[in-house]
């Protein structure tokens, strides 16, 4: 009984105490201020008032606009109607907690406008200052909103708005941000070369899912791993793999260490759709498994889809791995290579003219004669080998081509004699062109021209043209339309007309009576034509 009064005394205690504290902080925003500001941003005001009252301010600055104008000219006023009238125009509201002022975000009240109001559209693209490349993915939006756009597969975006003085931000990860301050009264064409920056460690900021920033969370399933990223994924023999890096992401597998061969929530490895500019390769390794059949260096950028993934890639029941090559440094000449224990690489991109066009060139060779040597087996043949390539050719403002072509081998034969070699090969080969096409400021186009083919062989008896083959080649061409609307809403919609060859596998031996008795296995072959339309919301107002 004694305890139960003593635990109720204190609990009453307590509530008075805070209530007291709460009074007192309470009476702090009823203490009058003088404060003149004048066309200083909403940041700037809220430091000032800090600064003259001590009260202290928590926000989240992804919901707050810290970066709009404001003016505030008062005399002996309240501090509570001073904030009253701050906050009103920005739909910012306020509560008391533990002496802090926190601010809670809400949509900007705006002045009504005709429904005829004209917008104008503010188009480009963003590259890297130093290479010419296209950033794939640059958010670009207006300073301290949530309204803005995301640059697409070739660096193009497009952000209508009303006529008005803004601050377009631009911000790549690994990038310099850059501000650009506009008065829009026309439809502009601004085009922004980012500068590479410093990696730097910044606060950890934790925070509930409804306070997210829009830019991280755009497509559910999907990331994006861009160069800076794939630089610092360890691969098989110190060297980058873009395939192998994916075994890092969330949901995805590998089939055992150093293998890049993947599977993605419970699908199988032939469930992945693996694209190279916009082509698919059907068997992505060499070696077994042990190396990805792409130079690493030829790697701009990696779209995976693990979930929902988009019309335009037709669907696969596990995965999409869409992966774009560099287009060439259109600014100056470029060398880089690369060796370890299994494979020499080398890389030359230059322009053939300044800003116009460029070229990117990748070779890598293996380098696995050692191990033969090591087994005292000089009849044992290994080797694989990959070739890359791109043509860059900015015709005009609104017209761009990209000339796209990649072929790779794998060989692992054994001599049982002087005239007799088994063994199995296999190669990809591939070949794209795309024409990109912007016809106003707020409709772009791309066309595309694609084959693929992929080989695979079991030499059974190689010098008398006796082996098993088996193979698929894919052709197709294809048009998407993507058509920004608004802020909020992109319009994409397009058709492809594709064909398949598929063979099973079929036996060729060079005697002709001997063949007469294998039966044949026939072809599998077809066309299809697809019709994509979707709609895409890329920001949440």
């Amino acid at each position: 009984m004694f305890r139960s009064k003593a635990i109720t005394r204190f609990l009453l205690l307590a509530s008075l105490f805070l209530g007291a504290v709460t009074f007192s902080f309470s009476q702090d925003l009823n203490k009058k201020i003088t404060l003149k500001l004048s066309d200083v941003t909403l940041r700037q005001a809220l430091t000032e008032i800090n600064n003259t009252t001590g009260i202290l301010f928590s926000y989240n600055p992804s919901q707050i606009p810290l970066g709009e104008k404001v003016s505030v000219s008062c005399r002996n006023k309240p501090l509570r109607n001073v904030l009253d009238d701050l906050f009103k125009p920005f739909g910012i509201t306020y509560s008391i907690v533990e002496k802090q002022v926190v601010l809670k975000g809400g949509k900007k009240q705006q002045e009504a406008v005709p429904e005829d109001q004209t917008k104008y559209t503010i188009s480009g693209h963003v590259t890297d200052s130093t290479t010419g490349e296209m950033l794939i993915g640059t958010a670009i939006y207006i300073n301290g909103t949530t309204t803005g756009v995301i640059a697409n597969s070739y660096g193009f975006y497009s952000l209508s708005l009303q006529p008005g003085k803004y601050e377009l931000v631009y911000s790549f990860m690994g990038f310099n941000k850059k501000i650009v301050p506009i008065d829009l009264k026309k439809n502009e064409q601004i085009s922004v070369p980012l500068s590479m920056s410093q990696l730097q460690m910044e606060v950890v900021i934790v925070s509930d899912k409804d306070n997210e920033d829009w830019r991280d969370n755009l497509r559910a399933g999907m990331i994006n791993l861009n160069p800076v990223v794939l630089q610092q994924m360890p691969g098989f023999a110190g060297e980058a793999d873009p395939i192998k890096s994916l075994q890092s992401v969330p949901g995805i597998q590998s089939q055992g260490d150093g293998s890049s061969y993947f599977f993605v929530r419970g699908g199988k490895n032939d469930q992945n759709l693996i694209l190279v500019d916009e082509a698919p390769v059907y068997n992505a390794s060499h070696l077994f498994g042990f190396f990805t059949s792409m130079v690493p260096d030829a790697v701009k950028n990696i779209d995976i889809y693990k979930g929902d993934a988009p019309a335009q890639y037709g669907g696969r029941l596990s995965s999409v791995i869409d992966m774009q090559l560099k287009d060439g440094n259109m600014e100056r000449f470029g060398l880089n290579g690369s060796t370890n224990l299994f494979a020499n690489s080398l890389a030359i991109e230059a322009p053939f003219k300044k800003n116009v066009s460029s070229f990117y060139v990748a070779l890598r060779t293996s380098n696995l004669g050692w191990i033969s040597r090591s087994l005292n087996h000089s009849n044992l043949i290994l080797g694989f080998s990959d070739f890359n390539s791109k043509l860059n050719i900015k015709i005009n403002r609104n017209n761009r081509i990209f000339l796209t072509m990649y072929g790779g081998r794998d060989e692992y034969f054994v001599k049982s004699s002087a005239a007799r070699t088994s063994g199995i090969n296999w190669s990809n080969n591939l070949g794209t062109l795309r024409w990109n096409h912007i016809f106003n400021d707020k409709l772009f186009s791309n066309t595309t021209i694609y084959y693929s083919r992929y080989n695979y062989f079991v030499q059974i008896w190689k010098e008398n043209s006796d082996y098993w083959d088996s193979h698929i080649y894919q052709g197709s061409i294809k048009s998407d339309f993507s058509w920004f609307y608004s802020p909020e809403l992109t319009f994409r919609m397009g058709i492809d007309l594709s064909a398949f060859d598929s063979e099973p596998g079929n036996i060729r031996l060079n005697n002709e009576t001997a063949q007469a008795l294998l039966p044949v296995v026939s072809a599998y072959k077809r066309g299809h034509i697809n019709f994509l339309g979707r709609k895409q919301k890329v920001c949440a107002i």
